[in-house]
């Protein structure tokens, strides 16, 4: 889910610190879908970032988990716009997890791992609460390597894991509980309603959904049905990506989508 954002930097593309809704059970957080909004633009470049918490104030019992992307994760040095951003978010209760790529399981666990050790180094003390690990394998083979990859990241006091394979994973990735989150399906509303082949979620880990580039009448309620009807717990749906990258502006049916999700996607 790499895309290069066109701004003064290249950027591309949910627990922990105190940011969980403190009037709501465990339960009540399960009842109705939630979001997971990879938000790959720049910080403050225009009102990206502020119709997040936006978002957030306008529906606080709605949990939201943002993905950030400072240089697709390979960064030695703070940036100040990054921290206040992240810094805004958490203090809005949004969650936020950093981006880090693993080539399907062929990059080099060390440098999976210096990437988690400098976001911790310069994020954590703003709110950034755990890992987005991208590019995920689906492979059977390749799950002690994302065990190893989730571990340092909650040793890291990074604990809210997310993977985004994009598609279905034996359910061993499911059920050993490696993630808060696993993304299981990254298309268009087209291709996922098309698909027959979907996992479970376990008590430990729940199944994301990402689409993109789809456009239509009524797709606010058509994506968040879906989501319902094949236990997706967590969902973005946007109209952007012809452009090449999906991710670096908000979806126009968002605030739909976020009051439709409130309700239980009914």
């Amino acid at each position: 889910m790499r895309f290069v954002s066109f701004i003064i930097l290249s950027v591309l593309v949910f627990s922990g610190c105190g940011n969980g809704e403190s009037d709501m059970s465990q339960d009540s957080q399960r009842y109705h879908q939630k979001l997971l909004i990879p938000l790959y633009s720049y910080p403050f470049v225009d009102d990206t970032w502020g119709s997040v918490v936006s978002l957030k104030q306008n529906n606080p019992l709605l949990e939201i988990t943002v993905i950030v992307n400072q240089s697709n994760g390979n960064f030695t040095q703070q940036d100040s716009n990054y921290a206040e951003a992240i810094k805004l978010l958490s203090e809005n209760k949004v969650r936020v997890v950093g981006y880090v790529y693993t080539s399907y399981g062929e990059r080099g666990i060390a440098q999976v791992q210096e990437n988690i050790d400098h976001w911790k180094i310069f994020y954590q003390e703003y709110g950034l609460e755990g890992i987005f690990f991208d590019e995920v394998s689906n492979r059977s083979e390749d799950l002690e390597y994302y065990k190893n990859c989730s571990n340092y990241a909650k040793n890291s006091e990074l604990g809210r894991v997310v993977l985004n394979p994009g598609a279905k994973v034996p359910q061993e990735y499911i059920d050993a509980e490696i993630a808060d989150i696993i993304v299981t399906r990254e298309t268009t509303y087209e291709n996922a309603t098309a698909a027959s082949d979907f996992n479970t979620p376990s008590n430990g880990t729940e199944l994301g959904l990402l689409l993109y580039e789809s456009a239509g009448v009524d797709m606010a309620r058509l994506s968040c049905s879906y989501a319902k009807e094949h236990v997706f717990g967590y969902l973005y749906a946007t109209d952007d990506g012809f452009d090449g990258n999906p991710w670096d502006s908000l979806s126009s049916y968002l605030d739909a989508t976020a009051s439709m999700a409130l309700e239980g996607c009914d």
